[in-house]
């Protein structure tokens, strides 16, 4: 992953030519927000362990230098394509995440000709690293394999 920055959010630059972040798989959205309370930058990114999708989180003072990924949202050997972890503006103490899940053993349409069906879920963390997964999905629908995220 790399970093640009932008002083208008109109006109970006890279902050370097090499990656900041160079473990995990890049293959979906990634994330990164400046944690206020803590006084340091988090980045919630796509990786996996033991053959199942999850996300990770590293950790850094400058946006350039980042610790070594540790395992985050990963609930019950689950799916997780993305994360959309964020504060929670009113309480910043708290993140909410709400990632898109894909469970490969569920079919909602059996003439879709794929496996799996993918859904959103809800969880909340007070230390942004252990979360809580709120068993029901976050919405009614659930969705074949390839759909989009959930909107947050």
């Amino acid at each position: 992953m790399v970093a640009i920055a932008s002083p208008d959010a109109i006109h970006w630059k890279l902050m370097q030519a090499e990656p900041v972040v160079t473990e995990g798989a890049f293959d979906s959205d990634n994330l990164a927000f400046f944690d206020v309370l803590r006084g340091e930058y988090l980045c919630y990114l796509r990786d996996f362990a033991e053959g199942v999708r999850t996300v990770r989180v590293a950790r850094s003072p400058d946006f350039i230098h980042w610790s070594k990924p540790e395992c985050s949202l990963r609930c019950a050997k689950e799916h997780l394509y993305t994360n959309a972890v964020t504060p929670y503006f009113r309480a910043p103490h708290l993140y909410l995440g709400f990632p898109k899940r894909f469970v490969p053993t569920r079919t909602k349409v059996p003439e879709h000709g794929h496996e799996g069906l993918s859904d959103g879920v809800f969880m909340c963390s007070r230390d942004g690293l252990h979360f809580r997964r709120y068993v029901e999905p976050s919405s009614v629908r659930a969705w074949t394999a390839a759909t989009g995220p959930s909107a947050t």
